[in-house]
């Protein structure tokens, strides 16, 4: 059946309109016992999990298929792998088929892995990710994967080109330093390459310190000096704010002597990062100088040259910093962080009152870069930084190209307040966003409200989208697996906009996402239609989201924009810090909000990872930070994220700082993030939507 509608995506909308069940037919049969099932499979009650998936099975619903793969899981955790292992093996060579078949293939694969069986784990995991496009959730079972293949000699190699595309493309340091640690025992020198560059790149010092002794006698020929002289390993070592004269020279005999090897830019990158670290610029300045002269178009030099700058800046050395960023724009115009460059230098000259300049540099970002992330903001500054010059007309000039990049963006949502406030109203100027009861500090777009597009009711009837929304509901990953079937449709574009909307609003929001990011859906002239900007800001789980914020009081609106900004509506995502669920609680605070909030029951703070309970908790905790501050939602949005102590300091701090200047100035990078994100989704939920009577 897979092969078949694979190759006709027509075939799957005939199969799923021909289902037996159909939605008025009340609860899916098995619903009751397959959530019995999972509730005891999280609290390693397996006994009692598996005689649950029994009774599921039984009634031989359009969850029975599911019951049947999660049944040797337990099994196996019970203390019997090897009857899990065969319940796998039989359920694949004599089961139904269907989206679930993947799901099974990765258990057992995964269970294989875990006995050491890698090699015959390898074409499982292959036969369960042999699908494109991959949406986010996939890369986690990459992950694991990879981890498996490295054990096996003939897939190695793919094992470790994983880890290393990781290395390559993440923004997470932790993943990063976990994916560099898994790649030195490579045999391979450019896995180990890559490893290095990952700890350098994530300021592990030590480790990277380690391994560039350790590669120093395969890639330069000879092991590199002592540190009982002015050899490398003491440089190296440096505690020192400058670097004596014989250090020096030996670094310009080295660089001279091995122009061109990989470790000695490598070496010139740990030597930047590790001083600059230690806040010895002059040491790291003289590794930048090396790294500019002789490898001026690596991409570790421009981030050499981005540590200096960035810790010039934090000594208050304004100048200095400026022309280290201008330097890396200059040396490299296309490295990705470039943009970031141009907008610090900017940030650096408005806060010393040279206005004419920064809107000038500001002018320059949005032009250069003008699809990258900084564009609407640097539009937006540029009107700042020309208002504050006196420059009004062009001021206002920039505010109207900071407006056009739409929805969703926190600065063209802000410029068109500003023009409204400068009495510019334009036919696209929808609702205020007064975040303290009175100061509008964003204004939402004026958009047409059409209709969504309503799935066919063969297609709402189907087992497979009454699979996705009780899964989805649940916050249980079969609705993934269910979603990769679905995803066909969309290569057929057949109901495709009823199908993206279902799937955000069903659970699977993210992947929804991705899947028209990957397919190029919903695009105009590279604008997102209406129909696009439903699937991005969805009603996701609707009803459950209403009843709550009903009961607390709170614009349902406001919640779903803290949902995608905290999880993209993920159920299963946990963050490094611990953070868990729709809403990223952390398990501390649902404990505590159990024992003194009458509204969150101890089941609420027992599973995270329902994103009932989440919305539960991340809404009434929501409602105590806007009590304590006084309805402001920008502090209370602030309190959510970092914690309402720290807010309490920065609102000390800036007592009469409005809230623009609050938000630009609070020390935390990712709770300013969070702040303007948040803001900016909600502006674009009221532009969407019509507002919650």
């Amino acid at each position: 059946m897979l092969n078949a509608v694979s190759a006709n995506p027509v075939a799957l909308i005939v199969i799923l309109g021909s289902a037996a069940y159909a939605a008025s037919a009340g609860p899916l049969p098995g619903a009751e016992a397959y959530l019995e099932g999972r509730n005891a499979e999280r609290a390693a009650r397996y006994a009692d999990a598996l005689a649950a998936y029994r009774t599921c099975i039984a009634q031989e619903g359009p969850l029975a298929p599911y019951a049947r793969v999660r049944a040797p899981a337990c099994r196996a955790a019970a203390g019997d792998p090897a009857g899990g292992l065969d319940a796998y093996r039989a359920l694949l060579e004599g089961g139904p088929d269907g989206p679930w078949v993947r799901m099974a293939r990765m258990e057992l694969a995964s269970l294989l892995a875990a006995q050491d069986s890698h090699a015959e784990a390898a074409p499982l995991f292959d036969a369960a990710l042999s699908f494109e496009p991959k949406p986010w959730w996939v890369d986690h079972y990459e992950w694991r994967a990879a981890n498996s293949f490295i054990e096996t000699a003939d897939r190695q190699a793919d094992g470790y080109a994983f880890f290393c595309e990781v290395i390559a493309t993440t923004s997470l340091r932790a993943r990063r330093v976990d994916a560099a640690r898994l790649l030195v025992p490579s045999p391979q020198i450019e896995d180990c390459v890559a490893a290095l560059w990952g700890f350098i790149k994530s300021g592990e010092r030590a480790e990277a310190r380690m391994l560039l002794i350790a590669l120093a006698p395969d890639m330069l020929g000879q092991a590199p000096e002592g540190a009982d002289g002015p050899g490398l390993v003491a440089l190296l070592d440096s505690n020192s704010a400058t670097l004596s004269a014989a250090a020096r020279a030996r670094l310009e005999e080295t660089v001279q002597a091995h122009r061109g090897n990989a470790w000695v830019w490598l070496f010139l990158a740990y030597l930047a990062r590790s001083q600059t670290m230690l806040g010895h610029v002059e040491a790291a300045q003289l590794a930048c100088d090396a790294l500019v002269k002789e490898y001026p178009e690596c991409e570790y030099t421009g981030y050499a040259l981005w540590w200096l700058a960035a810790r010039l800046k934090e000594k208050d050395k304004g100048k200095e910093a400026m022309a280290q960023y201008e330097r890396l724009v200059r040396a490299q115009p296309d490295h990705r962080l470039s943009d970031d460059a141009l907008l610090a230098i900017g940030a650096l000259q408005r806060d010393r009152d040279e206005h004419k300049a920064a809107a000038r540099t500001f002018t320059r970002l949005a032009k250069e870069y003008p699809e990258r992330e900084f564009a609407a903001r640097a539009w937006y500054w540029a009107g700042l930084s020309h208002a504050r010059s006196g420059a009004r007309r062009d001021a206002l000039a920039c505010y109207r190209r900071a407006a056009q990049y739409g929805v969703g963006h926190f600065y063209a949502h802000r410029a068109l307040q500003r023009l409204c406030d400068a009495g510019e109203k334009a036919p696209e100027t929808g609702p205020e966003l007064k975040v303290d009861g009175s100061t509008s500090l964003l204004r939402a777009f004026a958009l047409s409200r059409n209709a969504p597009e309503e799935l066919p009711e063969k297609l709402q009837a189907s087992p497979a989208f009454q699979r996705l929304l009780f899964f989805g509901t649940h916050g249980l990953e079969e609705a993934e697996w269910e979603a990769l079937d679905i995803a066909k449709i969309l290569k057929s574009k057949l109901f495709s906009a009823a199908v993206y909307r279902t799937m955000a609003e069903a659970g699977v929001a993210a992947t929804a996402m991705d899947y028209a990011e990957a397919f190029s859906w919903g695009l105009n002239d590279g604008k997102p239609t209406p129909a696009r900007l439903y699937v991005d800001y969805p009603l996701a789980y609707r009803p459950q989201v209403q009843r709550i914020c009903e009961a607390a009081g709170v614009d349902p609106h406001l919640v779903l924009a803290m949902a995608r900004q905290e999880s993209t509506f993920r159920p299963a995502l946990t963050s490094y810090a611990g953070a868990r669920g729709v809403m990223q609680v952390m398990p501390d605070t649902a404990q505590w909000l159990a024992k003194v909030d009458p509204n969150i029951e101890p089941r609420h703070a027992g599973a995270l990872e329902d994103p009932l309970n989440s919305f539960q908790l991340g809404v009434y905790y929501l409602v105590r930070m806007i009590d304590r501050s006084g309805g402001n939602l920008v502090y209370a949005l602030a309190s959510y994220n970092a914690g309402p102590g720290n807010c309490d300091k920065w609102r000390k701090r800036l007592p009469k700082a409005d809230l623009e200047t609050f938000i630009e100035a609070i020390p935390f990078s990712e709770t300013r993030n969070y702040v303007k994100a948040v803001l900016a989704n909600y502006a674009a939920y009221q532009s969407l939507y019509p507002p919650v009577e």
